[in-house]
């Protein structure tokens, strides 16, 4: 079964200088380990032909815990999901929307290669879609956990709100020159340098957005990207200043700036390259083109909030947090740090428990 999704993918064949590939694996790899992979690939037996009922729920579970820590690196923290993936291979090489040129697809067609459809999307706005539609699917044991459902409730409607504001924009780009870009991204660099960053208010993502078309610059939306990075320099100013507090060795403390610094420029230089990107997928899409693309997200929310039983109530707190750049109430990190409530299997009952 492997063998057939990797051959689909592309990951089997002759790769020229850098080898063959029979399995899907590295080529380098694979002629260094050719004798073990063939073992294995004539080898036939059950992995675990004994196999008691609490050992198979344990295994079971714990896949699914691992299927579920590759989804939550994909959707959370909300703004960073669209960060993440503008800066993949796969998305410079493809445009932002699925709603280009003339021989384009349907709002039905496209949204049902979302609904139905692989993980590699022939657009950015509908891969975005798939990771919201397609995380925490599954009917499992895992997906009941009340955490773990609200997890996936409050990054998936927080995703789809994002979307709807920033995707118009983005199909309104106007030029933008890399001298541009650089005056920006050093802006930002002399923000993020400034300590009290973690007590400032936040600029409003959905204003901030509404500005940029208001005004007629018709340029990348750099306020929202602003924001996005505005948060990720606060997240981790938050731990540096949480760690220098509970150390009083002046080196450490010292060394803590200067992991804060070297962060920060990262931040900036990352940012610069996403809008560079961005500005690439520039295409003159025309007003019709953002009607499907509206359509399109407005049928996919309405699933989303059908899915996982949305209220009013809570569908106005959602706006309430994306427009102030908040995270998620269910986020179990800081951002910029590492999990903080882990996951754990109960080992007589294969129960999961959080935190």
């Amino acid at each position: 079964m492997l063998s057939i999704q990797k051959q689909e993918y592309g990951f089997i064949g002759d790769f020229g200088e850098d080898g063959v590939s029979v399995y899907g694996l590295p080529p380098q790899f694979e002629k260094e380990k050719a004798q073990e992979l063939a073992n294995l690939a004539s080898n036939h037996d059950p992995i675990m032909p004994n196999l008691i009922p609490k050992r198979r729920a344990r295994l079971k579970t714990l896949t699914e815990i691992a299927y579920f820590a590759d989804t939550v690196d994909m959707i959370a923290p909300w703004p960073f999901q669209f960060c993440r993936t503008w800066l993949t291979d796969y998305s410079r090489e493809r445009p932002f929307s699925v709603f280009f040129g003339n021989d384009q697809m349907t709002v039905d067609e496209a949204l049902n290669i979302v609904m139905n459809g692989n993980g590699f999307q022939p657009s950015d706005d509908t891969r975005f879609l798939w990771e919201l539609v397609h995380a925490g699917g599954s009917d499992s044991k895992l997906n009941k956990v009340p955490w773990v459902q609200a997890f996936h409730k409050d990054h998936v409607m927080l995703g789809i709100l994002f979307l709807s504001i920033l995707g118009s924009n983005i199909m309104e780009l106007g030029e933008l020159s890399d001298q541009e870009i650089e005056e920006k991204a050093k802006i930002l660099y002399t923000i993020m340098q400034t300590p009290k960053i973690m007590h400032e208010p936040l600029p409003d993502f959905e204003d901030a957005v509404k500005r940029d078309v208001a005004h007629g610059e018709r340029k990348i939306p750099l306020s929202s990207l602003d924001v996005m990075y505005f948060l990720r320099a606060r997240g981790l100013r938050q731990i540096i200043e949480k760690k220098k507090q509970e150390s009083n060795d002046p080196k450490r403390q010292g060394a803590l700036d200067q992991e804060y610094d070297i962060r920060t420029y990262l931040f900036v230089e990352e940012f610069a390259e996403i809008a560079r990107t961005l500005v690439k997928k520039r295409k003159p899409y025309t007003s019709d083109d953002q009607k499907k693309f509206d359509e399109l997200v407005s049928s996919v929310t309405k699933m989303l909030i059908k899915k996982y039983q949305v209220t009013d109530e809570e569908f106005d707190e959602y706006r309430r947090l994306l427009r102030s750049g908040e995270p998620a109430p269910s986020q179990p990190y800081v951002n910029e740090s590492v999990p903080t409530r882990p996951l754990r299997i109960l080992p007589e009952s294969a129960d999961i428990r959080v935190g």
